[in-house]
């Protein structure tokens, strides 16, 4: 009876191990797009654009753009990101000015994000702002 029961509970761990995915792999696929957050500030209207390219196993390509009033003012390039526990981690190596010269960072530029994803849906945030998929 007992190696009936040890054999039952095995097979249920092994179906559920199958049966389960990672989330952070689910949510790092749905980040693929644009994410936008704008709000108004003093300066005027800001807005941080964050370009994720999925590339598979919670992580990809990225950039990031910083507008005020529609013009660029910060352009990161050349990014890497990776999902997990909540968190985007991005890691940008360059940086590209108006102009379109690229500039090669000495140190790499770290940014990172929260997130959350429950029932399928994925909310990004930064501090208070949210972002929305605009594409």
């Amino acid at each position: 009876m007992k190696k009936i029961c040890l054999l039952l509970a095995a097979i249920m761990c092994l179906s559920l191990c199958a049966c389960s995915k990672n989330t952070s792999y689910e949510a790092a696929e749905k980040l693929d797009g644009v994410w936008t957050a704008t709000w108004d500030s003093f300066l005027g209207e800001m807005a941080h654009i964050y370009e994720f390219e999925y590339s598979g196993q919670g992580s990809g390509t990225c950039e990031f753009y910083n507008v005020m009033d529609g013009e660029v003012i910060v352009h990161y390039s050349s990014g890497v990101y990776e999902v997990k526990d909540g968190q985007i981690t991005m890691d940008f190596q360059a940086q590209i000015e108006n102009d379109g010269t690229i500039i090669r960072l000495d140190s790499s530029r770290q940014l990172t994000l929260s997130y959350t994803f429950e029932d399928g849906k994925l909310t990004v945030m930064d501090g208070e702002r949210q972002f929305l998929q605009t594409e």
